[in-house]
């Protein structure tokens, strides 16, 4: 993956989160009365996750430029490493 694909990826949970939070207003504004409390409970859960999916796209796209820089800084030693860990999956699979 090159670093346009992570801005892709990250741009499309960026537009998840804020559909999540589009139909979470809409649903406490069509919600009655009587919901009010599990609404607010349910909402504030999903807030808080919405949060959490956010500080994870953010360490995403912090880890996948930082891997970009190492791969492109060291490409040969990359190479190798994806070369030996292949090897060894295929050794793994082909015992079973």
């Amino acid at each position: 993956m090159n670093a346009a694909s992570f801005e892709h990826l990250s741009a499309e949970l960026g537009k998840i989160l804020t559909e999540v939070e589009s139909a979470l207003k809409k649903a406490a504004a069509d919600a009655g009365d009587g919901l009010d409390n599990a609404n607010a409970r349910v909402h504030g859960s999903l807030r808080r996750a919405c949060e959490h999916l956010r500080a994870a796209q953010h360490e995403l796209a912090d880890r996948a430029h930082s891997l970009d820089r190492v791969v492109h800084a060291n490409p040969w030693q990359a190479v190798a490493a994806t070369g030996l860990v292949a090897f060894l999956l295929g050794m793994w699979m082909g015992r079973k």
